[in-house]
């Protein structure tokens, strides 16, 4: 809605149209004013519509058409404030209605975001064991071929110093891992 518009003066054009001195509105005084006819234009009808024209631009700037728009505008602002507060005391309700049910909501996914923690943790814990499991069932068997072999060379020697290697590495990543040896009873 254009508040020029609603201060336009309407004037009648010769071919019986109403017409604005909004120069859309003479645009469309044009328009109609072709459609209505044989396509000739009328000298006259032009310079009516480029006179009522130039007085749109002298009503737009007048201290009352001003005044008016000013009036429009701080009413405007009024509604908007009031829709505005009005809007406020929806959203102030529908906490009070729904604050309890967010409290619930927010509890209840702290409670899975634990429960998933916790989960993963025993997960973790259980991947862990099955490999160390895994890993002793090896290590029992290199132990079981280091006690049968006897390094005599130099190039046996370096070998077994190797195995030996891989195989504290490999104890080195239990004990990282939270894996500890423990005693055997025969011992």
């Amino acid at each position: 809605y254009d508040l020029a518009d609603a201060f336009a003066v309407p004037r009648t054009t010769t071919t019986g149209a109403v017409a604005t001195t909004r120069g859309t509105a003479s645009a469309f005084t044009r328009l109609f004013m072709a459609e209505d006819g044989d396509g000739e234009t009328n000298t006259e009808q032009q310079e009516t519509t480029a006179a009522g024209e130039a007085a749109g631009s002298d009503i737009l700037s007048s201290p009352a058409f001003l005044k008016r728009k000013l009036e429009v505008l701080k009413s405007d602002i009024e509604k908007t404030e009031k829709d505005l507060a009005e809007a406020l005391e929806r959203v102030e309700v529908a906490k009070e209605e729904w604050a309890p049910q967010l409290e619930d909501l927010e509890r209840e996914y702290s409670n899975i975001r634990e429960r998933m923690s916790s989960q993963n943790e025993k997960g973790d814990a259980q991947a862990i064991v099955k490999v160390v499991q895994e890993v002793l069932g090896l290590l029992d068997n290199f132990d079981r071929a280091y006690g049968v072999i006897k390094p005599e060379t130099d190039a046996e020697k370096a070998i077994e110093a190797e195995y030996k290697a891989a195989y504290q590495s490999i104890l080195d990543i239990f004990e990282d891992l939270g894996v500890k040896e423990v005693e055997t009873v025969g011992k």
